[in-house]
């Protein structure tokens, strides 16, 4: 309340909301998940003061925002998600989960206190939230959707749909409106990042001799929007959301709502996610093909993705984005060889430049995490688990094609996946990318549902 009253009211309200879904859900579990994806876009922090805990945000003698302690609207619905699935399942969890959860909060305590930093507790709070709750979705997915069947129908689809839709219209449009002003619209308390065209640390683009500003909306990059665009392709694409009796109108109605997620995409100009949404859309038009002429699925879809993603990928443009990426990459590899046993810690990875000095193509200093979640993951907990913890995700990954009830939507968010995480670090480096990586994967796991449960 000290810094704005403002975020300390839509903190309140988001409280008040998850009470309410609770009442008419009768599940605390689901309350926690829906409030988790309709706070994600707003990027409401609170960074702890230096006074009271006792850190160094010093990397390379230049502050960075990744070793400060900062905490999240959205660290408090992952919380309150993981303890209602607790809540609601706790006394029938599967052997497997009660395993899961006890070896997660056992490497949680002795990975701290290896690194006993402020960040690596909360980044590994996060990462343990985030791992235990599609853990527990895999594990117990049956039991869980029976719960899921008794809550009421109308109440998800019709408020929670119609709600997200609505932010998601207010994003794009936040978005437009950032580009036509080359500034932001004024709102921080929404989480609105303090932005302006040419600025340093503000990503913008240049045609013909004017610099443009990419679409922000309230993230704090314009990748991780359009990354939040993607998910919100993917859950609307799953709740086969029909809102018009005619088929006519409501096939219309779908075809705007990807326009508007497309539009919003461009705007941001991510090529990691227009790449992403590229592989949805073809992989549809491929369902859809084939659906109608009754032709083999899996073959022609496991020719055609390489086939396409070569196509476009954005490894062949030789950019300083990519140049700065390669860089990231080789720093990182020789940070994992010098932190091999027990790594950097969590959330602590751009320790690595206090001996390793990189500088952009532009000639600016270089202090990012490496932008490869598989590398990331094992320079910050070291090789064993770093490498565990990957072989699990494939594990995981390969289960769900396995076992998917629609093999196109599981390629395409698995593909998207790969494709932000082989070229950036905010699926595990921010709230706002883990909550995205969560909802991801937990939608592969609805995907993999029988629905006669």
């Amino acid at each position: 309340m000290k810094e704005s009253y403002e975020r300390a009211a839509i903190v309140a309200f988001s409280l008040i909301g998850w009470a309410y879904i609770v009442w008419k859900g009768k599940s605390y579990a689901f309350a926690g998940l829906i409030t988790l994806f309709l706070a994600l876009p707003f990027n409401i922090t609170y960074q702890l003061p230096q006074g009271i805990f006792e850190y160094d945000p010093y990397a390379n003698l230049i502050i960075s925002n990744y070793l400060i302690p900062t905490l999240s609207i959205l660290d408090i619905f992952l919380l309150l998600a993981l303890i209602g699935v607790l809540v609601d399942f706790g006394r029938s969890l599967s052997r497997w989960s009660v395993f899961l959860v006890v070896i997660s909060l056992g490497y949680l305590l002795v990975h701290y206190l290896l690194h006993p930093e402020w960040i690596t507790f909360i980044s590994g709070v996060r990462y343990l939230v985030a791992v235990n709750l599609i853990g527990l979705a895999l594990f117990d997915k049956d039991e869980i959707f029976m719960k899921f069947k008794k809550v009421n129908e109308y109440f998800i689809k019709y408020l929670f749909v119609w709600l997200g839709l609505l932010i998601l219209l207010f994003e794009v449009g936040l978005g437009l409106a950032q580009i036509n002003r080359g500034a932001d619209m004024g709102l921080s308390f929404l989480g609105e990042s303090n932005l302006m065209t040419g600025i340093m640390g503000v990503s913008f683009w240049s045609y013909s001799g004017q610099d443009f500003l990419r679409a922000y909306g309230t993230f704090p990059h314009p990748n991780i929007f359009a990354g939040y665009l993607l998910l919100a392709a993917y859950l609307f694409g799953q709740s086969s959301f029909r809102p018009f009796k005619r088929a006519d109108i409501s096939l219309i109605f779908n075809v705007a709502v990807y326009s508007i997620i497309a539009l919003g995409i461009a705007i941001t100009l991510s090529r990691s996610a227009a790449l992403a949404f590229a592989v949805f859309a073809f992989l549809m038009l491929m369902k859809f093909t084939l659906e109608k002429v009754n032709e083999k699925k899996v073959n022609l879809a496991v020719i055609g993705i390489p086939v396409f993603m070569q196509r476009l990928s954005p490894s062949n443009i030789q950019d300083e984005s990519f140049e700065d990426r390669l860089k990231l990459s080789q720093a990182a590899i020789s940070g994992i060889k010098e932190n091999w046993l027990v790594g950097t810690g969590i959330g602590r990875s751009v320790e690595i430049y206090e001996k390793i000095k990189l500088q952009t193509t532009g000639g600016f200093t270089l202090n990012q995490p490496v932008h490869n979640i598989f590398l990331l993951l094992i320079l910050e907990n070291g090789l064993f688990a770093g490498v565990a913890t990957i072989l699990f995700m494939i594990a995981f990954w390969g289960y769900s094609l396995l076992r998917s009830k629609d093999f196109y939507y599981t390629v395409s968010i698995i593909s998207s996946i790969l494709i932000i995480g082989l070229l950036d670090h905010y699926l595990l480096t921010l709230p706002q990318g883990i909550t995205i990586f969560l909802f991801m994967n937990l939608s592969l796991v609805y995907l993999t549902i029988s629905r006669k449960s």
